[in-house]
This record gives C-alpha cells, sequence and structure tokens, in this order.
C-alpha cells in the first residue's frame, strides 16, 4: 500500500473513532435527560459490547478480511453512520421508561431491544478497527494510535456540539461524522463510494438544521419538566442547552416553591416561573413587584431561621437552583450574598429581573460560575455569617432514589470540614433536606456534620448542632461556637409559632419532639440523640436498615444507603414493594452480571469456529484481559478524581478522556514499535502498575491542596498530569497484538485478541462502579495497579517458561 492510501485510512480511523466516542458521551447525555442517569452508566456497557461483538464475528468469520480492505472500512464506516441515525430515533420511540418498572414488568423486556439500538453503531466501529488492526499488520501501533486519538478528540467535541439542538443535533453529527469517515476509506479506490458518502454526510446535516420531529428528545412523562407541564394552563417557554446540562423554563402551577412552609401559613405565595435541569429538580425564579406583604411567606419558611439568628450578615449559597434564596437572606437585611453555581445557564436566567434586586436592603448579590469548595478553597480569608446547601429540587425528584450513583461532594466530611473554617464567630451552616421515609439521607448527613465536627478536635458536638423539621423537609443547623440560651429560645420559639418539630437541641427535654406535624414515633429525633454518643452511633451504623455511615471523599455517594445484608427488611419496612431497589446502587451489579455474561458468550462463541489457533494465542490471553481491566480501572478512578478536583463531572469525564485517550495514542505511535520482546512488554506493565499507584497517592493528597488555583491554571495541571500517565498507557495493547501477529497462526487470532479485550473493559467499567460504592474510589486504582502488575507478571513467567524449553 503507498503512502497516500495509508494516511487516507489512518485519517478514515481517527474520524471514525472521533464520531464514536461523541456519540457514547451524546447518549449518556441523551438518557440522562429523557430517562435518568442509570441508562447513562449502562451505555459504556453497550458500546464496549458492541466493540466485543465485531472482534467475535472476525474471528469466526476471518474470510471477512480477504475482501477488498478499502470496500470494507467504507462499509464499516457506512454501517456506523445509518446505525447512530436509525437506533437515535428508534431509542428515542422506544417506550423504555425505568419510572414505569413499579407496575409494569414489560419495561425489563425493552431493555434487550434498547441494548440493539445503542449497541449497533459501535459494532460496526469495533469491525471496522478490528480489521485495520488485523490487515495491516505492520501498522498496528499507527492504527491505534489513531484510533485513541480520534477517541480523545472526540471526548473534546461535546463539549461543542451539544450547544446547538443539545442530542437532536449531536447525535446526527456523530453520523455525519461516520460518513465523512466513510468518504476517506472510499479515496483512491472508488469515487461512487466516495460521492455517495459525501452525499449521506450533506442530508444529515441537512436534518440537523431541519430538526424534525423524531429527533427530538422524547423525556420521561414522570420527570418533573413533563410533570409540571401536565397541570392545567402549564406552558413550555424556552429551552437552553450547553455540553452538560439542558435548562428548561416552564410556567406552570407546580412552580411553587416553598420548601417545607407552615401548615399554619394561609396567605399567597408570588407566582414563580419553573426551572429544571435535565427535566429534574424542579426550581423556581421568582420576581418580585414591591406589593405589601408578597414577602410574607419568607418568614414561614424552615430556611429563614437562619437568618433570624444570625441578621446583617455575609452570605454563601451552594447551588441554590433558584433564587428563592437569595430573597429570603435579602429580606432579613443581608450584607452580602454568594452564590456559587457551576451552571452558567442558570445563572443567567437567574440574572435575569435581578438588577435591581439590592436596591431595598442594600444586600450585595454575586454569582460565581464555580464549585462551591474550589470557591471557599481558593478565598483562603473570607469568613460567612450563613453557608446556606439549598434544597435544589421538587421532592418527587428527590424520594425516586434514582439518585445512588450520583457523586455529592458537597456533603463529604472533608466538604464540612471546609464549610466549619469559613464560618465567622458566630457563622451557622445551614442544610435542608427533604424528609423521605424511611430516614436515611438526612441521618446520614448529621453523622456525616457529627464527624467533621470530631475530626476537628470539637469535644462535644452536640452543643453546635441543632436540628428540626415540617411536615416536608429537614433542617440542620451548625454552629462555630456552642449555642447557648438565647440561641436555643430562639430556635424554640421559631419552631412552635410555626408549628415546626424539634428534632435536636443540646439541651432537648423528653417529649419535646413530634408535636405538631406527627410521625408515628420519633423516627427522627431517636437516631439524630443515637449518633452523639460513639457507643450508640456505632450501634446505629451496624443496625440500622440503611447505610449511614458517613460519606468521604473516597465515597462521595450520599444516596447510596442500601445495604446487601439487610435487603429484606428493608423490602419489609416499605410495605413489600421491590422498587426501592431501582436505587443506583442495586442497578450496578444487574448490569455487571449481563454484561459479564454477554461478555463470556462473545469471548467464547470464536472457539467454536476453525479459524482460533489456541495453542498459539492462549498464553497472551491473561495479558489481554488484565490490561483490558487495568485500563478502565484507572481510566474511571481519574474520573472520580478529577470530579472533585475539576468541580464538574462533565468536565472531569471530557478532560480526562480526552487527554488519556490522545496521550496514549501518542505514546503508542512513538514509543510502541520499541516494545520488540515479550519480556520487556512484562517489564513496561510492572513500570505501569507502580505509576498507578503514584498516581493515587498524588491524586489523594497533592491535588487537593492546589484546587484552589483558578479554574484555568487547575484544568492546565489536570492535563499535563494525565498525559504522562496516559502516554505510558498506550503501549501495551498494541504490542501484544503485533505479537499475537508474529506467533500465531490463526486467522481469527487478533480479532479475538480484540474481542477478549473488549469484554474485559465491558465488565471492569461495571466492577468498578461496584469498587467505588462499597470499598471507595481509592479500591479502583489498587485494582487497576493489581491487574497491570499480573498482566506483567504473566508475561514474565510466560517468556522464562517458553525460553527453557
Amino acid at each position: 500500500m503507498n503512502h497516500r492510501n495509508l494516511t487516507s485510512i489512518y485519517i478514515g480511523v481517527a474520524l471514525l473513532s472521533v464520531a464514536s466516542l461523541a456519540l457514547e458521551i451524546s447518549y449518556t447525555r441523551f438518557f440522562s435527560i429523557t430517562r435518568w442517569h442509570h441508562f447513562a452508566f449502562m451505555v459504556v456497557s453497550m458500546a464496549l459490547l458492541g466493540y466485543s461483538a465485531a472482534g467475535s464475528l472476525l474471528a469466526l468469520r476471518p474470510d471477512i478480511l480477504s475482501r477488498h480492505t478499502s470496500k470494507l472500512l467504507w462499509m464499516g464506516s457506512m454501517g456506523f453512520s445509518a446505525a447512530s441515525l436509525v437506533g437515535y430515533i428508534g431509542a428515542n420511540i422506544l417506550p423504555m421508561d425505568p419510572a414505569r418498572a413499579a407496575w409494569d414488568t414489560g419495561q425489563f423486556v425493552l431493555i434487550f431491544p434498547l441494548y440493539l439500538l445503542v449497541s449497533a453503531p459501535f459494532f460496526f466501529t469495533g469491525l471496522n478497527f478490528a480489521a485495520a488492526l488485523a490487515i495491516y499488520r505492520g501498522k498496528t501501533h499507527g492504527i491505534y494510535a489513531s484510533d485513541l486519538l480520534g477517541a480523545g478528540i472526540g471526548c473534546g467535541i461535546t463539549l461543542f456540539i451539544f450547544n446547538y439542538n443539545g442530542s437532536a443535533g449531536a447525535i446526527p453529527t456523530c453520523s455525519a461524522l461516520g460518513a465523512l469517515s466513510a468518504a476517506c476509506f472510499a479515496l483512491g479506490w472508488n469515487r461512487k463510494a466516495l460521492g455517495s458518502a459525501l452525499g449521506i454526510m450533506m442530508m444529515i446535516i441537512m436534518l440537523i438544521f431541519l430538526h424534525p420531529g423524531p429527533l427530538r428528545p422524547r423525556i420521561s412523562p414522570f420527570k418533573d419538566l413533563m410533570v409540571a407541564l401536565q397541570y392545567p394552563g402549564a406552558r413550555h417557554i424556552n429551552t437552553q442547552w450547553n455540553a452538560y446540562s439542558r435548562i428548561d423554563l416552564v410556567e406552570s402551577p407546580a412552580a411553587r416553591f416553598a420548601p417545607g412552609i407552615s401548615l399554619g401559613f394561609d396567605g399567597s405565595i408570588p407566582s414563580q416561573t419553573g426551572i429544571t435541569s435535565d427535566g429534574d429538580n424542579l426550581n423556581a425564579i421568582m420576581v418580585l413587584t414591591g406589593k405589601p406583604g408578597e414577602r410574607d411567606f419568607i418568614h414561614w419558611l424552615p430556611a429563614s431561621l437562619p437568618y433570624i439568628l444570625n441578621p446583617s450578615g455575609h452570605v454563601f449559597i451552594i447551588e441554590p437552583g433558584g433564587n428563592l434564596d437569595f430573597f429570603i437572606a435579602e429580606t432579613f437585611k443581608a450584607a452580602s450574598i454568594t452564590a456559587a453555581i457551576q451552571n452558567n445557564l442558570v445563572i443567567r436566567e437567574l440574572e435575569k429581573g435581578l438588577s435591581d434586586f439590592s436596591e431595598s436592603n442594600g444586600s450585595v448579590l454575586q454569582m460565581v460560575q464555580e464549585n462551591g469548595r474550589s470557591f471557599l478553597r481558593r478565598s483562603l480569608t473570607a469568613r460567612f455569617d450563613v453557608i446556606r446547601l439549598p434544597i435544589t429540587g421538587a421532592l418527587a425528584a428527590a424520594s425516586s432514589g434514582l439518585y445512588g450513583l450520583q457523586e455529592q461532594y458537597e456533603y463529604t466530611m472533608e466538604a464540612f470540614r471546609l464549610y466549619f473554617s469559613h464560618l465567622s464567630h458566630n457563622g451557622i451552616i445551614s442544610v435542608s433536606r427533604y424528609l423521605i421515609p424511611p430516614p436515611r439521607e438526612e441521618i446520614r448527613i448529621w453523622a456525616v456534620a457529627i464527624a467533621a465536627l470530631e475530626n476537628l478536635g470539637i469535644a462535644d458536638p452536640g452543643r453546635h448542632m441543632a436540628a428540626f423539621r415540617s411536615l416536608t423537609t429537614l433542617e440542620i443547623l451548625i454552629s462555630r461556637k456552642e449555642w447557648g440560651e438565647k440561641e436555643l429560645n430562639k430556635i424554640r420559639d421559631f419552631c412552635a409559632l410555626r408549628w415546626f418539630d424539634v428534632v435536636y437541641l443540646p439541651d432537648m427535654r423528653a417529649g419535646e419532639a413530634n408535636q405538631f406535624n406527627q410521625f408515628p414515633g420519633p423516627i427522627y429525633a431517636e437516631p439524630f440523640r443515637q449518633i452523639m454518643s460513639p457507643e450508640g452511633r456505632s450501634e446505629l451504623y451496624n443496625t440500622y436498615l440503611f447505610d449511614i455511615n458517613p460519606t468521604t471523599d473516597d465515597r462521595p455517594f450520599l444516596s447510596h444507603v442500601l445495604k446487601w445484608s439487610t435487603l429484606r427488611q428493608v423490602i419489609q419496612a416499605v410495605g413489600g414493594k421491590w422498587q426501592i431497589l431501582l436505587e443506583g446502587g442495586y442497578l450496578v451489579p444487574v448490569v455487571a452480571i449481563q454484561a459479564l455474561v454477554m461478555a463470556l458468550i462473545l469471548i467464547l462463541v470464536p472457539l467454536t469456529g476453525k479459524h482460533i489457533d489456541y495453542s498459539d494465542v492462549r498464553r497472551y490471553i491473561p495479558f489481554v484481559v488484565f490490561i483490558g481491566l487495568g485500563f478502565i480501572f484507572l481510566e474511571i478512578g481519574m474520573i472520580h478524581r478529577m470530579t472533585l478536583y475539576l468541580g464538574h463531572p462533565y468536565h472531569a469525564i471530557a478532560l480526562t478522556l480526552s487527554v488519556i485517550l490522545v496521550s496514549s495514542g501518542i505514546g503508542s505511535r512513538l514509543c510502541g514499535h520499541r516494545i520488540r520482546k515479550e519480556k520487556s512488554l512484562g517489564i513496561l506493565v510492572i513500570v505501569i502498575s507502580f505509576i498507578v499507584l503514584a498516581d493515587e497517592l498524588f491524586m489523594r493528597y497533592f491535588l487537593f491542596e492546589i484546587s484552589s488555583w483558578k479554574p484555568f491554571w487547575r484544568t492546565l495541571f489536570a492535563g499535563i498530569f494525565l498525559s504522562s500517565t496516559g502516554f505510558v498507557m498506550g503501549i501495551p495493547f498494541p504490542s501484544v497484538l503485533r505479537f499475537i501477529h508474529e506467533s500465531s497462526k490463526g486467522m481469527g487470532n487478533v480479532p479475538w485478541a480484540w474481542s477478549i479485550n473488549g469484554g474485559a473493559t465491558v465488565v471492569g467499567s461495571t466492577m468498578a462502579a461496584i469498587t467505588a460504592l462499597e470499598l471507595g474510589i481509592r479500591a479502583i486504582f489498587l485494582l487497576s495497579a493489581a491487574c497491570y502488575f499480573l498482566a506483567g507478571i504473566c508475561t514474565m513467567i510466560k517468556f522464562y517458561s517458553v525460553n527453557r524449553k
């Protein structure tokens, strides 16, 4: 093959890889918006299974590789282009909704066609890459490098393609890139094929601009946005997209956001405009007109107590979601209000109508586009009289139990230590949560706060704590100084006047709990009191139905509270309703089992054919499995760590995947050909295992120290750090493929190795999620290091055993 044709092959592989990774990330956004975030997690398994299935097909039918090379690769890219568009439309129309599973068991049957629709384009991508690696035996590292470089770019471009029409524009764009890849493969081979690829690409681009109905994402009717639109007189106002969210504005009677308002309030609440993020977390934007009495309802909200205790102070609010907390602070004459909001679209909407915000009471409002913890780390000398962690969504969303996999770094022990260090002498941390019976997250936050204060050396945390509840919400107050009699009396008077129930006070008297909004018993007061003593706390943690141990930065999954040991009792406690198992932590093992079974089938089926020379390739199988597991473990572990460091999960995903894949591709291209002996390969992966351990220590300690840097410098440093590790991660797999090429007689051995590696990453992605939930993020790094180390040991053992023979 001449140099020109080889260059077009490299470019075609890179473009298809761009399209594939962009499609994978676009699907995660699509499912987060239209269904729930669980399917975003499953997309990774769907994509990797498609890759693995392609390798299995080529291992069974290697005669496919004997066809004209450019034609074969052209067909793979065209198949990706068609399957991307058709699969997206099909997945959009398919009536699969996990919320319906509570009464419609047929929803589980629909998971299979959903898998097929989403996996199909990745099957064609895998077919293309596996074929290219098998055909161009001397160019393994170049093709693999093109694949990784393209994948890294694909992760990055999703930051831009979602800004126009969201998934309706992003996924067809991926389809168009697939057609462009086919055009590259047709260069110098067939003008008709080139023309058809370019023609299809132009048709897809036209579809993006026409924006037909089938391309518009169909959101689950059980999401907050769709529920709000069902109310009489409701109307949708506007939709805006950016790389990591969809913001909708809606006028609806459902948009009456006053969490926990006293049952004794008989006035009216000002009209509000609803705002949702990804169709969920319904909050409200309120515009006050200055009419007499329109602020009266604020005095009946539980969230007003911190400002009564500390009026006219400096306020810091973390992710308010709407502007209610601004008006509460302003009503009590806050001197300044600083709000940390990560989403620029939310900031833009909140800024509208706030130009004269401070005229009446003199409050100065500042909204910063940054993670709350990052802002506090950067503002070393800032001190606040009130630090607020408000309720950010509707009660229905909070009680759905669909957030078990979500990292919530703002509710970890380390976070509360940081908040406490930024309080003024009289400062108060105020946390609002919905009551979600049976009690679990509310108790866990209380446990987190107690653990944080004890960690700071406070001998009696109970004298700094208070809690009370309305019918639907619970408020936790943490004071910098011990509560005095004056403050405790204010809390009691506030609760009595508004019919709120005391949950905990340092001098709480018997019978003081559960007076107004009565439950069958003091189901909150009792565990809150028990956690105060180390002995009672240990017993409660061990015997309670749910996992209420304090969350840390290593296990930041506040909503993952279900315990396997109490599974039967939990189901009995909720009246035998198994639907509570829809919580994220319990879906992961189900997906893991599915992934393992399907991966084993795809790996074992090729052995039934006659094109696998097992005697030649078997010594490489452990290596291929271990480096597949090690790579995906390290990738996912770094995404978790970068989420805390960069402040937003989407930024962490985009940067981590982009940098690791691009740098891995560069490492493969520049250094892969230097690995000429299996002994060298074994030594390399053993070295990688120690690099992984060093990365874990570095990210756990040093990255936290520099998280006070400005976002640009943090991102730049993270990119340099990730690239140094990614550079060596791209060398092992193409190297072992070359060894298989050189030592194997079976035509299907290389595609089979591709399938095995893909199957390992499928299983590894779900194993990593389970490990993070149950053992912590650090355990993922340890597993990655162990896998690379075992890969190296297996290679060294096989090398010396073969040489002795």
